[in-house]
């Protein structure tokens, strides 16, 4: 066969003449470490806002007699204005950032994932606030704004997932979920720092 004869195949086949360049290694691989330290700072940010929350609304009822209620209205728009700010800094972080694809698609979807019982923490906070001074959370107003978004949302999904809306059953789920998620996170977070201390002292 010819030259001719050779070019002419490969200009049929222009996909074996010219094939597609193959992913960079980098691309391929996971940076665990990364996805380690987002896990840290994600129970570092749930404990801040929680206990932000309740210190905070105690603080505010009984150091300076503010209605209950309207201390967990107070601390609850703190918290959701800083937990923003966090989310804000996460997202810019991740887009200006130059870790492989790999890493930023695991990344992302376990950061939704995570993003409700992360919003859970204050709430929490402002739950056990009122059960500390005896008092009904149901007079919060950010509390019954944010139980009421949460219900829609939820309804949506259980009514796409299931064909019937299962409020109070995913309403149940979802808290106890959170709770779940957020002690986790809480405890791993002390697990690390006290390590990290343990370690600094033997050395």
């Amino acid at each position: 066969m010819g030259n001719r004869d050779v070019e002419s195949t490969l200009d049929a086949l222009p996909a074996l003449a010219h094939p597609r360049p193959l992913p960079a290694p980098g691309a391929l691989m996971l940076n665990v470490d990364l996805l380690k330290r987002r896990l840290a700072q994600y129970g570092t940010t749930w404990v801040a806002g929680f206990f932000l929350v309740l210190l905070g609304a105690l603080g505010l009822t009984y150091g300076l007699h503010m209605p209950l209620a309207k201390a967990c209205d107070t601390m609850l728009s703190v918290a959701f204005v800083g937990l923003a700010v966090v989310l804000v800094a996460f997202a810019i972080a991740t887009l200006v950032s130059r870790q492989s694809l790999l890493t930023n698609l695991v990344l992302v979807p376990v950061a939704l994932i995570l993003l409700i019982p992360l919003l859970w923490a204050p709430v929490l906070g402002a739950i056990v606030t009122a059960w500390i001074g005896h008092a009904e959370i149901e007079y919060s107003n950010v509390y019954a704004q944010f139980r009421g978004v949460l219900g829609q949302v939820l309804y949506a999904v259980t009514k796409l997932i299931f064909g019937n809306p299962l409020v109070d059953a995913a309403m149940a789920f979802f808290q106890g979920l959170a709770t779940v998620v957020g002690f986790i996170a809480s405890i791993t977070q002390l697990w690390l720092t006290f390590g990290r201390r343990r370690a600094a002292e033997e050395d």
